[in-house]
């Protein structure tokens, strides 16, 4: 209604001298209609602007919270298992060092004890006790340790192991400790090699 009001009056005007007539009313329809379709694409364009300004300070506390769950997780979970594989790797290498006890009897000429005999007041108490703990000596004198544990770890005998001279061990039921874990274990004779001690059954 406003836009043909428009018109009419300005072809009344245009015998008086007023410009545009028909012409200049082809042209405010024309600019009127370019208006009405740029207004969507001006707001569209706007909304667009909005939404790539970027993120929101809480948005971006949200995401950092979110990742230092994830981390926390996941760093326990490695050093879990770094704990584990550097146990697993000391019992290793404990086992090898008792089947390694034959040969070093061969070697020395001379029967090996574990406990070995007292030198030292600690070492009278382990002996009593039946224990071996890291950092023992290995004997009376300069002989050095028939079996060198790593840190933390303990040994506990059912009875003293006697390796002989000539190679023979004569066997014992020990315990491996490290912590708050237990690793029973039987030395077989004749060759001092661990085997997993079955748990007791109960009736």
């Amino acid at each position: 209604m406003r836009t043909s009001a428009i018109c009419r009056s300005t072809r009344n005007l245009s015998g008086f001298g007023w410009p545009g007539g028909e012409s200049g009313c082809a042209v405010h329809i024309s600019a009127s209609a370019t208006q009405a379709r740029q207004a969507p694409s001006v707001r569209l364009h706007a909304d667009r602007r909005r939404r790539n300004a970027g993120y929101t300070l809480l948005e971006m506390v949200v995401v950092l919270a979110i990742m230092a769950l994830v981390t926390g997780v996941a760093a326990v979970r490695v050093f879990s298992m770094i704990s584990s594989w550097r146990e697993r790797t000391q019992l290793e290498s404990i086992e090898q060092q008792f089947a390694h006890l034959p040969v070093l009897a061969r070697q020395r000429g001379q029967d090996i004890l574990l406990p070995p005999p007292a030198s030292s007041a600690g070492d009278a108490a382990a002996a009593a006790t039946g224990t071996l703990a890291a950092g023992a000596a290995g004997g009376a004198g300069a002989t050095p340790p028939a079996l060198i544990l790593p840190y933390g770890w303990l040994v506990r005998f059912d009875h003293r192991l006697r390796v002989r001279a000539n190679g023979f061990c004569e066997g014992a039921h020990i315990q491996l400790e490290h912590g708050d874990r237990h690793y029973p274990r039987t030395v077989t004779p004749p060759f001092c090699q661990l085997v997993v001690t079955p748990p007791p059954v109960t009736p």
